[in-house]
């Protein structure tokens, strides 16, 4: 009787998910498209401050998913403060370069081939209207992303899986730690770097030796010493140590800190390059949660998202590579932040 009675509730389990899946399909393209580009809004506003108060791009993402290109007079919205070509134009602008800007990233974190069934980025683009009050038409125009943002496919019995190459897969962060939110304005152009970093690592590492020598005077004790310690190595110590290494290395692990997943990063990304000169480069803090396939475990167990992200040795670290949970020795891979790929090593 239990046994009729437990097939029953996964026929039933079977028939919502067959419905699910059917209704999903049944979603016209611009349904998808808006879907889609929805959850990239949401994405954004977790990332980037200029789109927590988006409700003009939700606006605009539902009037270009109807497929039919859109005049910037259309998108003018007095109840949302844009009253204005110029306005309009100024939020579009944002909204396309922030896509353009994290269009790889995009595809791989909210996995629309999955969800959303698209297999190209519906990427927004504008046609110029030019003088003469010719106002500016946006439209969206599906993109191709390149192979190295896609997933390997799903395994199979007859698949052939190259051993030596990997595809990270990212995640954006839920909660960035504080001192990464704190310093991201500082880590935007080169001279506001060198400008912020040299007075906290001045401050980080002479902090110590203060202490020791209010100690040594006996203006505290053994107990405020220990207390003022772990208070100066978390607000700056730590934090220093951790900027230090993102400024020369360009990626740092945050997992260490209670609360963070597995395989949490931060990575400091280009986003505007003035001249070809290292200092006339702007960037960005990106906060992720990388995981990777390794291609060995995959192809022999059907052992998925096994590799994590740790540094190639515990003290003295020289960069971040990739290690498989079942066979951390021997299966361990290089990470390319800017691929989001490697290779096997040794």
């Amino acid at each position: 009787m239990n046994h009729q009675f437990n097939l029953g509730i996964i026929r039933a389990i079977q028939v919502v998910q067959v419905k699910m899946e059917e209704q999903k399909q049944a979603l016209s393209i611009a349904q998808k498209q808006n879907l889609y580009l929805l959850d990239c809004l949401d994405f954004l506003k977790d990332a980037d401050e200029t789109f927590k108060n988006s409700a003009f791009h939700e606006f605009a993402i539902q009037l270009l998913t109807t497929g039919q290109k859109i005049t910037s007079k259309q998108l003018i919205n007095d109840e949302l403060g844009i009253n204005d070509p110029r306005a309009v134009s100024r939020y579009m602008k944002r909204f396309i370069t922030k896509l353009e800007e994290n269009k790889a990233l995009l595809w791989q974190s909210i996995s629309p081939q999955k969800e959303h069934l698209l297999n190209r980025f519906p990427m927004i683009k504008v046609e110029q209207g030019g003088g003469n009050g010719i106002p500016n038409k946006y439209f969206i125009e599906p993109e191709d992303i390149i192979s190295k943002t896609q997933e390997v496919p799903l395994h199979e019995k007859n698949e052939v899986i190259n051993p030596i190459y990997i595809s990270y897969k990212a995640e954006k962060l839920k909660r960035t730690p504080w001192y990464i939110r704190v310093c991201s304005p500082f880590f935007e152009k080169y001279r506001s770097r060198l400008a912020f970093m040299l007075p906290l690592l001045l401050i980080a590492f002479l902090s110590p030796l203060a202490l020791i020598a209010l100690f040594t005077k006996g203006l505290i004790g053994m107990e405020l010493l220990i207390i003022a310690s772990v208070i100066e190595s978390y607000i700056l110590f730590i934090p220093a140590k951790k900027l230090s290494f993102l400024v020369k290395n360009k990626a740092v692990l945050i997992d260490e800190h209670i609360g963070q997943p597995l395989s949490a990063i931060c990575l400091s990304e280009i986003t505007k390059i003035h001249s070809s000169d290292n200092k006339d480069i702007e960037r960005k803090l990106t906060t992720l949660v990388i995981k990777g396939r390794c291609p060995i475990c995959y192809s022999h167990y059907g052992y998925d998202n096994s590799v994590i992200l740790e540094y190639d040795r515990i003290f003295f670290p020289k960069r971040v590579i990739g290690k498989c949970l079942h066979n951390p020795i021997e299966h361990q891979f290089s990470f390319d932040k800017d691929l989001m790929s490697g290779k096997k090593l040794n």
